[in-house]
């Protein structure tokens, strides 16, 4: 549909995606990084929170940069239960 809108910011590559106990920690280059402003970065959070929460074996999301924790995604996300 032409209303549907890319996310993920341009050239962002997935290394991988590996579990510690719940989480499933997923590393991805810096251009994950190019996100427009902070109501866009939460919009690409929940996405993917929202997603990956919904296999059984996933309870939480942590993201790398290059395989290293980054400031701007340092925080361990849950989904948000209503």
């Amino acid at each position: 549909s032409s209303n549907l809108k890319k996310l993920i910011p341009d050239g962002t590559v997935l290394h991988d995606v590996t579990m510690e106990g719940s989480c499933a920690v997923i590393n991805v280059s810096n251009e994950f990084l190019n996100y427009e402003n902070d109501q866009n970065k939460l919009k690409i959070i929940n996405s993917i929170v929202e997603t990956l929460t919904n296999l059984k074996e996933v309870d939480s999301i942590k993201f790398l940069i290059n395989g290293e924790q980054n400031e701007n995604l340092s925080e361990v996300y849950v989904k948000n239960k209503e």
